[in-house]
């Protein structure tokens, strides 16, 4: 009865994603469950841990117009991963040193951890707006997981949004294994193998392009050609193709020879992308690894959003 009431209030959810030194503010005013108004703007930071002068009051002033404002983001630290059990006496299999953590158990299936350098950065790059909610893309995927249950597969769930990819394997609705990695960050020291962190340019794979282009004569007959070369892009493509299997590859290897894991063999990877999956990535997946690919768009506004009306609303 009383989130029947809730509904009728008007919520303002301010969702803050930070991505290196860029910073996208997405509004969403909501009445009845349904979207009102909705607006987005583009900041950046002015150090990698402060808000600048103009963000700051316009986060402020968002919250000061309707007096239910929630500030919102997503985590998207290194140092966050899961464990596929919720007894803390089991952290040390895992290497994880409580006592530089914070956790929490999700649904008695796994404890979704982030380390207290994390936090202490979120809090004081926060320091001057105050954040009410702060979601885990691990915990996103789960709920996504938790509708999907495929009975009796071993799948390999993959949420890819702008800017991280979050990986989890599951058999039955239960979670074996999780890893996450931040697109723009150049290394990833837990899932990447050392060659390839080493000298990333000797590495050789399915998606080298030719770099013998002539930019002169190549492109005569594209008339939209503009600031960002086809080029660039190409090179763009080709290197978010490079991240999204080698982080596939190294978490598949880990999960397999690792024997904490107990890793039976992956059936199938379904992604669930904010942006398009390119198709060379889909026929490396289904040629390759020998993994039936299912891909689906999603939003990830409309994710988050669906966390922030359960714990404010109730619904």
């Amino acid at each position: 009865m009383f989130s029947f009431i809730k509904k009728r209030f008007l919520y303002r959810f301010i969702l803050v994603y930070i991505n290196n030194l860029n910073v996208n503010v997405h509004t969403y005013d909501i009445k009845n469950l349904k979207v009102l108004h909705q607006a987005s703007e583009d900041f950046s930071l002015e150090t990698a841990d402060t808000f600048t002068k103009e963000l700051v009051e316009y986060i402020n002033k968002q919250q000061e117009e309707i007096m239910r404002s929630y500030v919102v983001s997503l985590l998207n630290s290194q140092g966050q991963g899961i464990i596929p059990t919720c007894s803390s006496s089991k952290f040390k299999k895992y290497h994880i040193d409580r006592r530089y953590i914070y956790s929490i158990c999700i649904n008695e299936m796994f404890v979704n951890y982030v380390t207290k350098i994390d936090v202490k950065w979120v809090q004081k790059t926060f320091a001057k707006t105050g954040i009410d909610l702060l979601f885990s893309p691990f915990t996103i995927l789960q709920d996504i997981i938790f509708i999907e249950n495929d009975t009796m597969q071993t799948v390999s769930y993959i949420l890819q949004t702008n800017h991280t990819l979050t990986l989890m394997i599951a058999q039955d609705g239960k979670i074996l294994y999780g890893s996450f990695f931040e697109i723009n960050n150049d290394v990833n020291p837990l899932y990447c193998d050392y060659d390839y962190c080493k000298n990333d340019e000797d590495d050789e794979d399915e998606f080298k392009i030719d770099e013998e282009i002539d930019f002169e004569n190549d492109f005569d007959d594209f008339d939209d050609f503009d600031d960002e070369s086809i080029y660039e892009r190409e090179v763009s493509l080709v290197e978010e193709n490079k991240t999204f299997t080698k982080f596939l590859n190294n978490s598949l290897k880990e999960f397999y020879s690792n024997e904490i894991y107990n890793g039976n063999f992956v059936d199938k990877v379904k992604i669930y992308s904010e942006k398009k999956i390119d198709q060379s990535i889909i026929g490396y997946i289904e040629n390759e690894l020998f993994l039936q690919t299912e891909v689906c768009d999603i939003e990830l506004d409309d994710l988050v959003l669906k966390f922030c009306k359960k714990e404010v609303i109730g619904v």
